[in-house]
């Protein structure tokens, strides 16, 4: 009995000492590290672009020959994250869209482009040495088998992981509480979804899903400001999102918020854009555009609270009251102040 103890110590140690990468490939944001760590090791933009540099200075730069029939080739040069979006002119590819991946050219490769970067570059490690653990939102299914298909391709063909774990965003997000049951309801970029787990399970028929999250936010936004400032260069979606995350916060009661005296203080009303000009943010931004993930006071768009009723009413009527209990809030739109 105590060689099996000793042994199963020994196993236990083992793991705990194997580092185990952790990818999740969101719309917005691709987020990587390590397992057993508090934070990722990075965060950066999902998305990939790449420029061509048709000067002769730039091929000189290369080392590119006149006449050199892989010159096209090798003036092309990729970037990845806040790089790319900061490229003037490049093919920009955003290989996540809606929280699904791109199943065409030239997204697939974009993602493996940007798999290989993460790995290589940002966290220096050779794929090759570690097992893979993969945050997926898509629950298992029909509509998750092909993308699942070419990502265990990918990396055990390709990027050559020793072994590769793929599991549900909403269920990781329950563990990482403590908890095995409950609703958890998860708003990203590019869509919110409800999410029921009992037995540390998602039931993928109670799974409901609404193509409304923080981009959709930003939009709201990005419409309200371009009126209000005109041809103003500052209102670029990156501005737009920056002033998104400063101001913007969901009100309890929205019709009182909306229509009542304005009790925030200066500093809360207050944007500053990229030339200095500080403005003042009305409610329309502010309040009403985090609106839009609850249907804008409209009863037949699609809103948080209609997709957690359906996925609440669709499980055993025996688990209604644990979910209703354990309501957990993920994702990075549920970070305006309010919603929790």
């Amino acid at each position: 009995a105590m060689a099996g103890a000793d042994g199963r110590m020994e196993l236990e140690c083992t793991m705990d000492e194997q580092d185990v990468i952790v990818l999740d490939n969101g719309s917005g944001y691709l987020k990587v590290g390590f397992s057993g760590e508090d934070a990722p090791r990075a965060v950066l933009p999902t998305v990939m672009a790449t420029t061509v540099a048709g000067d002769e200075q730039r091929e000189e730069e290369l080392g590119v020959a006149p006449g050199d029939s892989m010159a096209a080739a090798k003036k092309s040069q990729a970037f990845f994250g806040d790089e790319a979006l900061g490229q003037v002119g490049a093919n920009v590819t955003r290989p996540v869209q809606r929280g699904s991946v791109v199943m065409q050219p030239p997204h697939r490769e974009a993602l493996e482009c940007l798999w290989e970067h993460a790995f290589r570059n940002v966290l220096g490690v050779e794929s090759e040495e570690l097992p893979v653990i993969i945050a997926d939102a898509l629950p298992l299914g029909q509509a998750a088998y092909p993308s699942r298909q070419w990502t265990a391709e990918v990396m055990f063909e390709k990027l050559k992981v020793k072994s590769l774990a793929i599991f549900n965003t909403a269920v990781l997000s329950l563990f990482s509480t403590g908890r095995t049951r409950g609703l958890v309801v998860e708003s990203g970029e590019g869509v919110t979804q409800a999410v029921p787990v009992f037995a540390g399970y998602a039931i993928p028929h109670a799974i409901f899903r609404m193509e409304v999250a923080g981009q959709d936010i930003t939009a709201k936004v990005h419409e309200v400001m371009a009126k209000e400032l005109g041809g103003h260069r500052s209102t670029g979606l990156p501005v737009m999102q920056a002033m998104k995350e400063k101001v913007c916060r969901v009100a309890a009661d929205y019709d009182s918020a909306m229509h009542g005296p304005d009790t925030d203080d200066e500093e809360a009303k207050s944007f500053e854009l990229p030339d200095s000009t500080i403005i003042k943010v009305g409610k329309q931004v502010r309040t009403g555009a985090p609106e839009v993930l609850f249907g804008m006071g409209d009863p037949s768009a699609p809103s948080v609270q209609k997709i957690c009723k359906e996925a609440i009413t669709t499980c055993d009527q025996d688990l209604r009251q644990d979910l209703v209990r354990g309501v957990v809030v993920a994702g990075g739109a549920p970070l305006l102040p309010g919603p929790a």
